[in-house]
């Protein structure tokens, strides 16, 4: 039978943060049997459900970059190379 993992998280940090403490508490364990990290265990969900209420909220995660949509609008120069280079 299938575990779902539901987890609400403010910003995604702490969506971060809430999956690894959850995976360490109701996630299961199991050995790499081929590749390059044979032998070694592993933890994960069975299927895990992330809501964020603040994904955008200030100062933004590193690894989740803005859209180019949002780059390209913030001043008249972005907007006309993005219109040049997307041909929007």
């Amino acid at each position: 039978m299938l575990t779902v993992t539901y987890i609400e998280a403010r910003d995604i940090p702490d969506a971060w943060f809430q999956c690894i403490s959850k995976v360490q508490e109701v996630g299961f364990r199991y050995e790499i049997q081929q590749g390059s990290f044979v032998g070694e265990t592993r933890l994960e969900f069975d299927f895990a459900v992330i809501q964020i209420s603040h994904p955008y909220a200030e100062p933004y995660d590193s690894s989740c970059h803005r859209s180019r949509q949002t780059w390209a609008s913030q001043t008249p120069l972005r907007r006309a190379m993005w219109s040049s280079t997307y041909h929007t």
